[in-house]
């Protein structure tokens, strides 16, 4: 089934949009809550929904396959804890999604494997691979957003790392995120994480794997970035 489209899983992510906006206006981020408001479906991506990514037959926006963390996913949602309501629906949208990977993170990436061990997936918003497709909603004070799942496999560090989107995280499962002071604290599941544009963030997991979702706002169209050395050393 299509997202865009007006079918059930379009349906199902904009009422996500709807419940992570209800959280963040819960917690201070009103501005960010009344644009997720403001989507619709016509802004849901079009590539997702096509496959089961938790079956691995799952494909990403264009012909690619899905990226080989996306095996670690069923373990993440069953895991994944918080909001009933924003854990039911990412079990219902999550496995469909259209997971990939950042180009630039593809093109130079910070160890051997991490391509391997990242994905994230854009449900509303611009098409990743078509930045000048509209698509998400112009609003006022926050400019374009869009809302997004990231992915990381076990055991893994995804190293500091900037854009010039704003960023609020609402992590579905237990992971340690880098701090303003440079070290690393464990953030619970459910546990918001805001980044300014340009703020430099980071996370690690242990033996299970972070599930997460975002919102961002801004600059949604300029991808990610990693840091310069020293801030991407190793954790």
């Amino acid at each position: 089934m299509s997202r865009s489209g007006s079918g059930s899983a379009a349906d199902d992510v904009v009422t996500l949009a709807r419940a992570v906006g209800r959280l963040l206006a819960g917690s201070g981020f009103a501005r960010q809550a009344e644009a997720l408001a403001a989507l619709n479906v016509s802004a849901a991506s079009p590539s997702a929904g096509h496959g089961d990514a938790a079956g691995g037959a799952a494909t990403g926006p264009g012909p690619d396959p899905a990226p080989p963390v996306v095996e670690h996913l069923p373990a993440a949602l069953c895991r994944a804890t918080g909001s009933g309501q924003v854990v039911a629906l990412l079990r219902a949208v999550a496995p469909s999604a259209p997971w990939t990977r950042t180009a630039t993170y593809l093109h130079a990436p910070p160890s051997s494997g991490f391509a391997d061990r990242y994905a994230h997936a854009t449900l509303l918003g611009p098409p990743d691979r078509e930045p000048t497709t509209a698509g998400a909603a112009a609003y006022p004070g926050v400019g374009e957003v869009a809302l997004g799942l990231m992915l990381l496999a076990p055991d893994t560090h995804y190293p500091p790392h900037q854009h010039p989107a704003d960023e609020v995280y609402l992590p579905l499962t237990r992971a340690d995120w880098l701090d303003p002071d440079g070290g690393y604290v464990p953030v619970p599941a459910g546990g918001l994480r805001h980044h300014r544009p340009w703020q430099p963030h980071a996370m690690r997991t242990g033996a299970h794997p972070l599930l997460a979702a975002y919102v961002w706002t801004g600059d949604v169209r300029t991808p990610s970035r990693f840091c310069p050395p020293p801030l991407n050393a190793p954790a």
